[in-house]
């Protein structure tokens, strides 16, 4: 991603590298173990939350309530998202505690 993504005077080269990023956490977690794993997996949990919550907004402030389909934007969508997609990962954040707690 880091590749072809486009030069970094476009507004939409920091989505590439910002997938880039995702992309080496989720690397990381899986070549990783212990505490370095549940804290790459912890942050890749938060921050699939995060955007969950921010596509939530996003659709509060603008968008349908429902779109009839799942492929779609609508509020619906959104809180579908942040109940199966980003509540666990944000779970998992809250349970690992990012690898600072010890094991038991």
């Amino acid at each position: 991603m880091f590749l072809v993504a486009p030069a970094s005077t476009e507004p939409r080269a920091i989505k590439f590298h910002a997938f880039s990023v995702f992309c080496f956490l989720l690397t990381a977690a899986c070549f990783t173990t212990g505490r370095v794993r549940q804290f790459f997996g912890s942050v890749i949990g938060f921050a699939i939350f995060l955007l969950g919550v921010a596509y939530l907004a996003d659709e509060l402030r603008g968008g349908a309530l429902g779109s009839g389909s799942r492929a779609n934007p609508s509020v619906a969508n959104a809180v579908t998202f942040l109940l199966f997609i980003g509540a666990p990962g944000a779970a998992y954040a809250w349970k690992a505690r990012f690898g600072f707690r010890k094991s038991p």
